[in-house]
């Protein structure tokens, strides 16, 4: 449910505003944050790159974190 707290509060920033490349992952089993506001979210940040898996939920993280770390370097 923290998760629904930061999608929908004020985060004192326009995502607009952001200038660094951005990756969003998001999965598509997530039932509490569908995946258009993910698809939202990166349509608004410039540079930005969203990747929605279709075979994750909630803990996307630990089913892919070696890709999302990969992703960062």
């Amino acid at each position: 449910m923290n998760d629904l707290c930061h999608v929908v509060r004020d985060w004192g920033f326009a995502p607009e505003d952001i200038r660094c490349p951005v990756r969003i992952w998001h999965g598509r089993q997530y039932t509490q944050i569908p995946c258009a506001c993910a698809e939202s979210l990166a349509r608004r940040i410039p540079n930005s790159r969203l990747t929605i898996d279709d075979h994750s939920g909630r803990m996307l993280m630990l089913r892919r974190w070696e890709d999302i770390l990969a992703g960062c370097g």
